[in-house]
């Protein structure tokens, strides 16, 4: 289901990533505030998953910061290990402690967004930071 847009997303964000792509301070700013304080109030969360999640970058700032032990990236684009290489509409084949995802939905088909929910809502008993830019 939704291969040819699979196949799409792949080849731009494949290509994105491979140049020296780095998301605003401000942008990197306002996703972190949120989730530290969501993952501040769970203490001993050992499991991270983040939907979305591009280069790794939030979840490699949760870990430097202490917040996180581990973070699985969910992204069709390779990332750092662990990393599960799919569209975040595709069922998981495991699950978290605590299931993120930032400005993320606006990028996929809207025809799969509701998919993509669900999958984060059975991801992890735990979600935050689910949203757009728009809202």
């Amino acid at each position: 289901m939704f291969e040819r847009e699979k196949a799409e997303l792949t080849e731009v964000y494949t290509s994105l990533y491979a140049g020296d792509y780095t998301p605003s301070p401000i942008s990197m700013g306002v996703k972190l505030a949120s989730l530290k304080a969501a993952l501040a109030a769970q203490p001993g969360l050992l499991r991270v998953v983040d939907f979305g999640a591009g280069h790794g970058l939030v979840l490699d700032h949760l870990k430097k910061e202490g917040l996180i032990r581990m973070g699985t990236g969910v992204d069709l684009v390779p990332g750092r290990d662990p990393w599960l290489i799919q569209a975040a509409w595709e069922p998981l084949d495991r699950t978290f402690d605590f299931a993120i995802s930032t400005d993320f939905l606006e990028h996929i088909p809207s025809e799969t967004v509701e998919a993509t929910l669900k999958n984060i809502v059975s991801a992890a008993p735990r979600v935050s930071g689910v949203r757009s830019p728009e809202g």
